[in-house]
């Protein structure tokens, strides 16, 4: 599970003082991932936000853009017809 992930040192930052270039790239990822599904409240660390990420987390492959599309925010997603006629 992703808990178990900070755990190991590769995920939550621990909240030691600590700070890592690893803390650092974690926390970009919290931010870059709200701001790509639009869901504001994913840096807070409820059950129900780390359930979501995993389960989102899961689907992903690189080879399948279905699941990618179905977790970004509607509102950043453009029409190819809309696109030509701008």
């Amino acid at each position: 599970s992703l808990s178990q992930v900070g755990a190991q040192g590769r995920g939550i930052p621990t909240g030691t003082g600590n700070k890592t270039c690893t803390d650092d790239v974690y926390c970009f990822g919290k931010v870059l991932l709200e701001l790509v599904t639009g869901k504001l409240g994913i840096s807070a660390f409820t059950e129900a936000n780390l359930d979501w990420l995993q389960s989102a987390l899961l689907r992903m492959n690189i080879c399948d853009k279905e699941p990618v599309i179905n977790i970004v925010d509607q509102s950043l997603i453009i029409d190819e017809d809309l696109l030509e006629d701008v």
